[in-house]
């Protein structure tokens, strides 16, 4: 046995790895007394097999490892990590595999974490994998469907599926437009009673769309609508796009808009070439509402060559007209839209911003999570409801954690029960036993509102599953909430943050575990501090000369300030409990809007705290800095 422990310090990866095998077997206490030399190898393969040890005994903090190394920039370690992901519990790392498959730029590598889903065939998963197909572009998207038709081709010969591959994958397709129809009739109908106008005629026409399509048959919504719409000018513009492809043909004449209008209700893809290409040259001299038609024909018909016809109405002021612009050039040519998209997603129109980042996360994905994650965390409802629904437009797998997080601070009764909405729609067992936590953390009062909910999600559970009642769900909710409890008091020697500490001092590595990466050199980074700096920027709140606490934008010119992590001690002047904030002042009597993490314990009030943080800005003689290790 003590061979076994030495062999663990062997300079030769292979040894260790061999070593961490037979220990697993014949001694687990003695592997798990040595976890933390592991876990700071240097040798990235002995560091993932050490964390799937860890799995034996602490599932959670385990895959907590995983994912820190499944999201690494470094290669090798993405690659160790898709190797050991085998040996974890799928139905628990399935939606971070899911959130990589969309984030991960090298072939082989997606083709690799393929392998895990097809040893892992389930019809759900199969729906999943179409969502995450359809939230990205280009080879990948190419790569993951490839993926999705080998687990339909399983599910199909192992015969827990009757039917073909392709006809799995019809329905799948059809489940999904319904998802996206639901979702985005309840969002644009929500819109139809804003104060403003301009929100109002673009909801309209959104939901008119759908009518031009045949998706979906909204006329009682229009003409509700229409009927309680007073203003007249916005109430005759949704009529006259309506009826620029609601008329009958009579006339193959195309001298004027209004003949032209009698031909658009006839286009297909078969003669958009001879009706629409000939009228993009004049596009720009047309009217909006003809103008918004055509955008539409250009998204569903076009080409990339169409797309610079396109580009040109960028600069008109119809706040619809752009958004149609986006969406038009988003499915056409990415790369045109994308020098365009900075300006736009710092527009003060709201419908822009949500087309231009969900255009924004076919570009770089992850930069674009973490813009939506700060807007759910913005003090003014109307930014959580429009990250809210770019959000719901994303695969639910990458999304999953950033919309439980908000759950837990969200007042707002509308966007709590949208939020509630969309995970009832989209949850499973992981899920459920998530929530289930949340519920264990509240107080009792608030246990009593959300508890309902729990069961109903339990309920649904059952349905889905046959030979597992809803109480079953309780009892292994209740059962994690046990082991998780017992666990954390171990926890503190290996968990990932302390370890993160201890390895060697270098810099890239240590960044590149910040839950927010600041190093990175892609346009993607550029647009996400335009986008955040520039107009998403949650207010701080300072206090005033009068001693009341006031909201302060931190839009001001930058000041220099520490790239790396650094160490603060001070004294807490305030907390803010609602938005997981506190005001510090360090012994030098520098100040720090301190950002804390889910799950940190907030410091009293004036009480002295100490920990390590990252320094995101400065405005307003306060640093703002996210909390990473709390000492």
């Amino acid at each position: 046995m003590s061979n076994l422990i030495a062999e663990l310090k062997s300079s030769e990866p292979s040894v260790v790895c061999a070593a961490i095998d037979a220990l697993e077997t014949v001694d687990p206490e003695a592997l798990k007394t040595n976890i933390v030399d592991l876990l700071l190898n240097s040798n990235v393969w002995v560091r993932s097999r050490a964390a799937r040890a860890m799995c034996r005994w602490d599932r959670s903090e385990a895959i907590r490892y995983l994912a820190e190394m499944l999201f690494s920039k470094n290669k090798t370690e993405r690659d160790a990590a898709l190797n050991h992901s085998l040996f974890f519990p799928f139905n628990q790392i399935e939606a971070l595999l899911l959130k990589y498959l969309t984030v991960e730029n090298e072939p082989d590598m997606i083709q690799k974490a393929g392998l895990v889903f097809m040893a892992n065939p389930d019809i759900k998963t199969a729906f999943r994998l179409y969502e995450a197909q359809n939230a990205t572009r280009g080879l990948r998207s190419d790569l993951i469907n490839s993926i999705l038709m080998g687990v339909l081709g399983s599910l199909y010969k192992a015969e827990l599926e009757k039917d073909v591959p392709l006809i799995l994958l019809k329905k799948i397709k059809l489940a999904y437009e319904e998802k996206r129809k639901k979702i985005y009739i309840k969002h644009f109908s929500s819109l139809l009673g804003s104060e403003d106008a301009e929100i109002r005629l673009n909801a309209a026409i959104k939901l008119c769309d759908l009518i031009r399509t045949n998706i979906c048959d909204v006329s009682f919504i229009i003409k509700e609508f229409l009927v309680s719409e007073k203003d007249e000018n916005v109430a005759n513009k949704v009529r006259q796009y309506l009826e620029s492809f609601s008329i009958n043909i009579d006339s193959k004449k195309i001298e004027n808009p209004e003949q032209r209008k009698i031909l658009y209700a006839s286009v297909t893809i078969d003669n958009y070439s001879q009706i629409i290409s000939p009228l993009l040259p004049d596009l720009k001299k047309m009217e909006n509402s003809e103008q918004i038609l055509i955008l539409h024909f250009i998204e569903e018909y076009g080409s990339k060559e169409d797309a610079k016809y396109a580009l040109s109405l960028l600069d008109s002021g119809e706040d619809s007209v752009k958004q149609a612009v986006i969406e038009a050039v988003c499915k056409l040519d990415q790369d045109a839209l994308q020098p365009y998209l900075p300006e736009l997603i710092k527009s003060e129109s709201d419908t822009i911003k949500i087309s231009a980042i969900n255009a924004y996360s076919l570009v770089d994905k992850t930069q674009a999570l973490l813009v939506l994650e700060r807007m759910m965390n913005s003090v003014k409802s109307q930014q959580r409801k429009n990250a809210l629904f770019c959000l719901q437009n994303l695969d639910f797998a990458s999304v999953g954690d950033i919309l439980i997080s908000s759950l837990k601070r969200e007042k707002d009764k509308e966007i709590r029960d949208e939020l509630l909405s969309v995970l009832y729609d989209n949850a499973n067992e992981e899920i459920f036993y998530d929530l289930y936590f949340q519920y264990k953390n509240m107080k009792k009062e608030e246990q009593e509102t959300f508890e309902p909910f729990l069961t109903n999600l339990s309920d649904k559970l059952a349905v889905q599953n046959p030979g597992k009642d809803s109480k079953y769900y309780w009892d292994e909710a209740e059962s994690r909430w046990n082991e998780e409890r017992n666990i954390i008091k171990q926890r503190e020697a290996y968990r990932l943050e302390r370890v993160q500490l201890l390895r060697d001092d270098n810099h890239d590595e240590k960044i590149a575990l910040l839950k927010f990466t600041f190093v990175c050199h892609s346009i993607g980074f550029l647009i996400t501090l335009i986008i955040w700096f520039g107009f998403m920027a949650p207010n701080a709140w300072i206090k005033n000369d009068n001693n009341n606490k006031v909201w302060v934008n931190k839009t001001e010119k930058k000041e220099l300030f520490p790239t790396e992590p650094i160490s603060i001690k001070g004294v807490v002047e305030d907390v803010s409990n609602q938005h997981r904030q506190a005001m510090l002042t360090d012994e030098s009597g520098k100040k720090y809007l301190l950002i804390f993490n889910e799950g940190d314990v907030l410091p009293e009030k004036g009480k002295d705290f100490s920990a390590q943080v990252f320094v995101e800005d400065y405005s307003d003689s306060v640093y703002t800095a996210e909390v990473l290790v709390i000492f």
